[in-house]
């Protein structure tokens, strides 16, 4: 199930050093879809348009909507290697905080042979949505979080993609950060203003993705999902 967005556009990593400097005034607004986009199953055809918008910039966006998952991978031109790794390699994802604001943080580890990990973070706050879109759903005891993974290009064009269920652990702090985020975005003052305010601190503490991820201790490998 696709789902109304909550996060913002970074720059991919594709190499790591490699790396200009962020402008996080370059905000990507929130996805558009109609309730018939939300509640449909999505089939990304490699070769065909996605239904998501082109992004300002490579990097990835994360969707969330009543706990449903997706994250966009756009890639400028992909390479086979990268494709594939996204695709199908071993994929590990780490989770942060800053305040409140949450941040996936995604490492793809191609099996080509000189091909360096594939670093992205996904930045998230429920309370960039509007208050009927807030929703969530505490998971069943021994449940997890099936994330889809959609890669397309500059052009919007589909690369295909994965369904991967989420460790146990990163679900469980996705559930505690949610939380404080309703809360939070209830209080009188609160502002999507305070999120940018995170979302530049991260930076600012960390500002290559392999740093944050050596710092996080909540991590855990990616595991295919039917």
């Amino acid at each position: 199930m696709i789902a109304a967005a909550g996060a913002f556009v970074k720059r991919n990593f594709r190499k790591i050093g490699e790396r200009k400097p962020r402008d996080v005034s370059r905000i990507e607004p929130h996805l558009s879809a109609t309730e018939d986009l939300l509640m449909q199953p999505q089939i990304i055809a490699v070769g065909k348009r996605t239904p998501f918008p082109v992004l300002q910039q490579d990097g990835a966006k994360i969707v969330i909507h009543r706990n449903s998952l997706t994250t966009i991978v756009q890639l400028s031109r992909p390479l086979n290697s990268e494709i594939r790794a996204i695709r199908r390699d071993r994929m590990d994802v780490s989770v942060l905080s800053v305040g409140t604001s949450a941040f996936l943080l995604w490492r793809f580890l191609s099996s080509a042979a000189g091909l360096p990990p594939i670093l992205l973070e996904t930045p998230f706050h429920l309370g960039m949505l509007p208050p009927e879109e807030r929703g969530w759903h505490v998971r069943s005891a021994g449940k997890v979080y099936t994330i889809m993974i959609v890669i397309q290009d500059e052009k919007g064009i589909g690369y295909g993609g994965r369904f991967v269920s989420l460790p146990a652990n990163v679900c469980d702090e996705i559930d505690r950060l949610v939380g404080l985020q309703v809360e939070e975005a209830t209080m009188p003052g609160w502002s999507s203003s305070k999120h940018e305010a995170n979302i530049s601190e991260f930076y600012r503490i960390w500002p290559q993705v392999d740093q944050a991820w050596d710092f996080s201790d909540i991590e855990g490998r990616g595991c295919p999902s039917a």
